[in-house]
């Protein structure tokens, strides 16, 4: 709960500051923002139930979404290495590279 309330905490104050600018009474902008938080304990349940019925493939969905976000990273924020004619081979070189690292340390502990 903690954690939930730290991550809200930003949007809490991007949804309320240009609220209260317009000259909303300060408890219509606590409703507006209570209602824009209402989503995620909703979806938190939902996100739960999901991981219980599907428990033997969330560790393949785990890792595709780790490979996906290396991809993002190696594409978005690597800059030089998307320089030149060669941009997607660097690509799957560090996602090789990655994999290998990774393999390694699992495989010889």
């Amino acid at each position: 709960m903690l954690a939930i309330t730290l991550l809200s905490f930003p949007e809490c104050v991007a949804i309320s500051t240009p609220l209260r600018r317009e000259v909303f009474l300060r408890f219509k902008v606590f409703n507006y923002v209570q209602f824009s938080g209402i989503v995620e304990p909703i979806a938190g349940e939902i996100a739960a139930y999901l991981v219980l019925s599907v428990k033997a493939l969330l560790q393949y969905a785990l890792s595709f979404a780790a490979g996906e976000i290396i991809f993002v990273v190696v594409e978005e924020l690597l800059p030089v290495s998307q320089t030149g004619d060669d941009s997607d081979l660097s690509t799957i070189g560090e996602i090789t590279g990655f994999a290998t690292r990774t393999f390694l340390d699992v495989t010889l502990g």
